[in-house]
């Protein structure tokens, strides 16, 4: 069974994640994915990932622990700042996490 970590975001604290947890859930369930770790925050999405408590959170949780995907909503939720959504994508491809965005049905790495 893949082992995966969800990562949820918000831009504000009106906003609430549960559709996104809730959609996510569902697909690791049917997919038959254990999900080990949720990484949620209510952050502006243009902020730098070091700025970004769950994205700090997730990194240093992949370099230090087996898992095979992180399972996110749509690209927005890792970042708007395209280098920086980028510079998460290249440290999750370096330890071999595959990046799945369930609304789009696409995946960083070839499994």
């Amino acid at each position: 069974m893949e082992k995966v970590c969800l990562l949820l975001r918000v831009s504000t604290s009106a906003q609430d994640y549960e559709y996104q947890h809730s959609t996510l859930t569902e697909l690791c369930k049917r997919k038959g994915w254990q999900m080990v770790k949720v990484f949620a925050n209510k952050v502006s999405g243009a902020k730098k990932n070091e700025d970004r408590k769950e994205i700090v959170e997730l990194i240093d949780y992949v370099k230090n622990n087996h898992v095979d995907r992180v399972v996110s909503t749509e690209i927005s939720r890792i970042g708007r700042d395209t280098l920086e959504a980028l510079k998460t994508i290249e440290i999750l491809n370096e330890h071999k996490v595959n990046l799945y965005l369930a609304n789009y049905n696409i995946e960083t790495l070839n499994t």
